[in-house]
């Protein structure tokens, strides 16, 4: 009947929440808490940042056809306005210098209105490229920020991922509290054989301390 108990509560829901819980150092849960934190307000503003230049893009793409549009409009009321001057100056009655003169006014008039589309095309595009440049600063901020965040968190935790082989392990900070300073250690340089101490046989056979025999 134990053996079931324990079996139903390891199976429990509530039992496997806690298995999916961060085991986190003592002493540091507000520093999870404070770092998670940060991680969340980092991702907010990766979001924002990247919605932002997202917008930035279709604003830009808007400036651009605009752009092309007006510059269509500009050749059109161009070539308009060239074959009216062609016929300028025919007519025979005041009647029709007056017809003349409103239709180069309205040619001018469209001509005028292609031109200003496309300085606000230009400006749009403009607008679009600085504020895709700000949305970049904010990101590469927020990125940064997130990562500072993660590690801040890894630190906090007792089942951290191992660094990558070849590289030290970074100190946990219970480690860091209760750890030595670690020891600079030096090998030491090998004796030389001539530098060995000599036994009383030795120094009888071989004599000075060159090794020469007597």
């Amino acid at each position: 009947m134990i053996a079931a108990a324990m079996v139903s509560a390891a199976l429990a829901p509530g039992a496997a929440f806690a298995q999916d819980e961060p085991r986190i150092f003592p002493g540091f849960e507000k520093v999870y808490k404070a770092s998670k934190k940060r991680e969340a307000e980092a991702l907010r503003a990766i979001a924002a940042a990247e919605a932002e230049i997202a917008a930035s893009a279709q604003q830009r793409l808007d400036g651009e056809r605009q752009i092309a549009d007006a510059d269509a409009a500009i050749k059109s009321q161009q070539l308009s306005y060239l074959t009216l001057t062609q016929t300028f100056g025919a007519a025979q009655s005041a009647r029709d210098a007056r017809i003349e003169a409103a239709q180069l006014e309205a040619a001018a008039r469209a001509w005028a209105d292609a031109e200003a589309m496309r300085e606000k095309g230009i400006k749009t595009v403009l607008a679009a490229d600085s504020g895709s440049a700000r949305a970049s600063e904010r990101l590469a901020s927020a990125q940064s920020k997130k990562a500072e965040a993660q590690i801040a968190i890894a630190r906090t935790l007792q089942d951290a991922p191992a660094p990558p082989i070849g590289q030290p392990a970074s100190l946990t900070p219970v480690e860091t509290q209760t750890l030595p300073p670690p020891v600079n250690e030096v090998a030491a340089p090998p004796i030389p054989a001539s530098a060995e101490p000599k036994s009383p046989l030795d120094a009888l056979l071989l004599g000075g301390p060159e090794g020469e025999r007597p």
